[in-house]
């Protein structure tokens, strides 16, 4: 016949299962310290203010006609 295991491996077991999850959610929401990059040319930002569309035409570039096109 089947004798089922004792009251105390059942939990052993049950706080084990539950220190290997802990341990493992803790690994993955470390926070990673990550190397700071610096860049050798500014980063170019769009302008705050109001973005006026010109038709490609008007401005002398290349495009279709009635193509709009933002500029700063």
């Amino acid at each position: 016949m089947h004798k089922p295991p004792s009251q105390w491996t059942v939990i052993a077991a049950f706080i084990l299962a539950v220190a290997l999850h802990v341990g493992a959610v803790l690994w993955v929401e470390m926070k990673e310290e990550k190397p700071l990059i610096t860049a050798a040319v500014p980063a170019v930002t769009a302008p705050k203010g109001e973005v006026v569309f010109e038709k490609a035409g008007d401005t002398g570039m290349a495009g279709l006609v009635g193509e709009m096109t933002a500029f700063d």
